[in-house]
C-alpha cells in the first residue's frame, strides 16, 4: 500500500514540474494582440495608420495601402541601449525579460522588397494612453531591422542553422540605436540574434547568433564612439532641453533677485525705525 501510495506521489510530482516547465517557456510568436487589451483601442487607429502609407508606382501615380492585418502585431519588449547592455551582463537575464512589461507592438504593413518596407509600431505613451508612429523605408536596407516581422520563417532558419531548440524566446527592440534582438535560451544557453538596420555601424551580422557577453561589448563600443547621449530620455524627447534649462536658469535668476531685494527692504525698514 505504502508503495502504491509512493508512486502516487512520485507521478503528481513529476506531472506537477511538467506543467511548471510548460508554463515558464516563452516564446514571443505565440503572443497574439487579439488577446490583449489593447487590441480594440489599436482597431481604432488601422484608418489613421494606413492613411500615412502612400507610394509611388511604375506610372508616377501615388498608391495608398489598403490593409491592415492587426492580428499580425509581434510583441517587442522596448529597451533603452544602457540598460539592454546592463541585463546582458547579470546572470539572470531571462528572468528580467519573462516580468519585464514594457512592450509594443511592431505591425507589418507590406514588404515591397527592394523597394523596403512599412510598418507601425504601436506603444503606450507616457500618459498611459496608447499611441503610434509608422515607419517607411525606401529601400531593403532600411527594413533589415523588422524583417524578423515579415519572414515568419526566418528565425526558425536562423535556429536550426545553428542546432538550437528555443526554450525561451523574446524579442527586444532597442529603436534609438535603430537594433531589435532577439534573445533566445537553449539548452542553458543565452544566445542573441540581432537584427540592425544599420549592422556595419554596430560591427554585426544580422541574424548571426551572438553571446551576451560578446553582444553587449558590440552595443557599448557604438554608443562609446557615438557623440549622443543614447538614454531612454533622449530617445523619446524626455530629456532636458536648452529651452528647459534655460527656464530654470530665469526661475534661479529671478528667485535671487527677489532675496537681494527682500534684503535691501528690511534694511531700509530697520533704519526708519532706528531714527
Amino acid at each position: 500500500m505504502k508503495g502504491k501510495y509512493l508512486i502516487i506521489v512520485l507521478c503528481f510530482t513529476i506531472l506537477s514540474t511538467v506543467t511548471v516547465f510548460a508554463q515558464e517557456c516563452y516564446d514571443y510568436r505565440k503572443e497574439n494582440i487579439c488577446n490583449f487589451e489593447e487590441y480594440e483601442e489599436i482597431c481604432g487607429m488601422e484608418k489613421n495608420i494606413l492613411g500615412t502609407f502612400s507610394h509611388t508606382d511604375d506610372t508616377g501615380n501615388k498608391k495608398n495601402v489598403t490593409k491592415l492585418d492587426i492580428s499580425k502585431g509581434v510583441k517587442v519588449l522596448r529597451f533603452d541601449a544602457k540598460d539592454f547592455i546592463e541585463q546582458l551582463n547579470s546572470d539572470a537575464v531571462i528572468q528580467y525579460l519573462a516580468n519585464y512589461d514594457d512592450y509594443c507592438w511592431r505591425i507589418p504593413v507590406q514588404d515591397r522588397g527592394e523597394n523596403g518596407a512599412d510598418y507601425a509600431v504601436v506603444y503606450m505613451n507616457y500618459s498611459g494612453k496608447w499611441s503610434y508612429y509608422t515607419t517607411s523605408s525606401e529601400n531593403k536596407i532600411g527594413s533589415q531591422q523588422v524583417e524578423y516581422i515579415f519572414d515568419l520563417d526566418l528565425v526558425d532558419q536562423i535556429l536550426s542553422e545553428n542546432e538550437m531548440i528555443p526554450e525561451q524566446l523574446y524579442a527586444i527592440g532597442i529603436s534609438n540605436i535603430g537594433l531589435d534582438c532577439i534573445v533566445v535560451q537553449s539548452q542553458g544557453e543565452i544566445g542573441i540574434i540581432p537584427f540592425a538596420s544599420r549592422p556595419e555601424f554596430l560591427g554585426v551580422d544580422n541574424g548571426k547568433v551572438y553571446s551576451p557577453e560578446a553582444m553587449s561589448q558590440k552595443i557599448k563600443d557604438y554608443l562609446d564612439a557615438s557623440s549622443y547621449d543614447f538614454t531612454a530620455e533622449n530617445a523619446s524627447g524626455g530629456g532636458v532641453s536648452a529651452k528647459d534649462k534655460n527656464d530654470d536658469w530665469l526661475i534661479v535668476s529671478v528667485g535671487v533677485v527677489c532675496l537681494i531685494g527682500s534684503v535691501i527692504i528690511y534694511k531700509i525698514t530697520k533704519k526708519r525705525k532706528v531714527y
